[in-house]
């Protein structure tokens, strides 16, 4: 175990140093020993979603649904990977089971509405986005998402009053 937990640990260390493909390279050789830790296979599909290997990050939250079907985070992230393949309605049916199981979860508000964006259903996105800064009122992407929503639907004073919530955080 000692072993497991220093390559853990330097996995991470790798990834914070922006050394992504050592980072990437030491999970894999992790989850090929370690098949049961969703801790690791969520690092990996991180990893994977980050640099756009969308298939790999979907293999990685689909083994961590089959060992542990109650996590929610691999759930909505499952959501988020479907949506970046052109899968919307899927993305969206996994969105809602995160949400069921944990309904706080921002980022799966954050995921369902993009998912209903991309179905054409702009006013169910807006409160999802809605949704989710009630639970985090400073979530740079959320405010994001709900200004773009709102310009699409020529709410241009509500885009411009979410926009500037983002400048000011990031001030």
């Amino acid at each position: 175990m000692p072993l497991f937990q220093s390559k853990k640990h330097q996995a991470l260390a790798l990834l914070n140093a922006n050394k992504i493909d050592q980072g990437r390279e030491l999970l894999e050789e992790i989850v090929t020993a370690e098949r049961r830790d969703p801790d690791i296979w969520f690092m990996l599909a991180a990893v994977y979603s980050m640099t756009g290997k969308y298939d790999k990050a979907e293999k990685c939250n689909r083994h961590i649904l089959a060992i542990q079907p109650g996590h929610f985070q691999a759930r909505g992230n499952l959501g988020a990977v479907l949506r970046e393949q052109g899968k919307p309605e899927e993305a969206l049916q996994h969105c809602e089971e995160a949400l069921r199981i944990q309904p706080d979860y921002v980022n799966a508000h954050i995921n369902m509405g993009g998912a209903l964006n991309d179905l054409g259903r702009l006013e169910e996105a807006k409160a999802c986005y809605q949704k989710a800064l009630l639970i985090n009122p400073h979530d740079s992407n959320a405010h994001y998402c709900l200004a773009e929503a709102c310009r699409v639907t020529g709410e241009l004073d509500d885009a411009i009053h979410h926009y500037q919530q983002i400048l000011r955080q990031d001030s």
